[in-house]
């Protein structure tokens, strides 16, 4: 418990000092997601009404993926999310950047203003149904989780020669452009409700 702990305090509150390396677990994503629930629930009652339904719509938002209706996919190798939200008649596919590149970084005077999620798409669900559909978008998630191309690879000038930089993020166009994109042949452009954040991180 106090390793689930140790890790949500990490990236709920983020204290001065991070851990200098990828902490990211499944299991302890889950746990944060419950608390998170729990938390919502329990401030919910300090809320003025009028106010209430915003935090409702968070409420259901978070049951929702635990109660597997949205799904979150951490595309590792791209610094890419994918989310895929399922409703009645339609499935949305939703894409955003993780990690934004060091200079964003090291350029923001205090925290960095950022949007959620990135382009997205809605399909009709008889598409979605169609194993035709279903195995070659698998087959190509899980390649780019696993891979991650040359073209998107940060590079510097050292000793006049060009090299990989692998302390910089890489740019997630093969998701929130080349997959977006894909996708948007089959159905539309979706034009979801969007979030701006401050957002604070650590260049190693």
């Amino acid at each position: 418990m106090r390793k689930d702990l140790n890790y949500i305090i990490d990236h709920v509150f983020l204290p001065l000092r991070l851990p200098q390396k990828d902490n990211s677990n499944v299991t302890k994503n889950a746990s944060l997601a419950e608390v998170m629930l729990a938390a919502l629930r329990l401030f919910q009652a300090y809320i003025l009404t009028q106010k209430r339904l915003e935090w409702i719509h968070c409420i259901n938002l978070i049951d929702s993926m635990l109660q597997i209706h949205i799904l979150a996919l951490h595309i590792r190798s791209q610094n890419a999310k994918f989310i895929v939200r399922r409703s009645s008649d339609q499935y949305s596919f939703e894409s955003l950047e993780v990690s934004p590149t060091n200079n964003a970084i090291i350029e923001t005077r205090k925290k960095l203003r950022r949007c959620f999620p990135g382009p997205a798409v809605i399909i009709d669900r008889n598409r979605i149904t169609d194993d035709s559909f279903l195995k070659p978008l698998t087959e190509l998630l899980v390649k780019l989780d696993a891979e991650t191309p040359k073209k998107v690879l940060p590079i510097v000038t050292k000793a006049h020669s060009n090299v990989i930089e692998t302390r910089n993020t890489v740019h997630p166009k093969f998701v929130t452009e080349m997959l977006i994109g894909i996708l948007r042949a089959m159905g539309q452009p979706h034009d979801v409700h969007r979030i701006y954040k401050h957002t604070r991180d650590d260049v190693l």
